[in-house]
């Protein structure tokens, strides 16, 4: 279980394009330790919006093994074919 995943609603509620707010919301990255629950805050998330149809052709997460410099994934190698056809 995330950590802080009581306080994802109240989140997400700043991001919903339905919703009625002060402007643009920016979200630039989700940070900290190893371990504490990053990717499954991101996933849940994802999930979530695209439950609500924000995304409405679906999402696609990629693990690019960032921390790992042997297995290191460049976004290119997974993005780029998709992008070219």
């Amino acid at each position: 279980v995330v950590a802080g995943l009581g306080l994802l609603g109240w989140q997400l509620g700043l991001l919903d394009p339905a919703a009625k707010g002060p402007g643009t919301t920016v979200v630039s990255a989700v940070a900290g330790l190893a371990g504490v629950g990053k990717t499954a805050l991101a996933r849940h998330a994802a999930a979530v919006a695209v439950d609500r149809g924000w995304f409405p052709g679906g999402a696609v997460l990629a693990d690019l093994h960032d921390y790992d410099p042997a297995d290191r994934v460049e976004a290119v190698q997974v993005f780029g074919p998709l992008l070219r056809h």
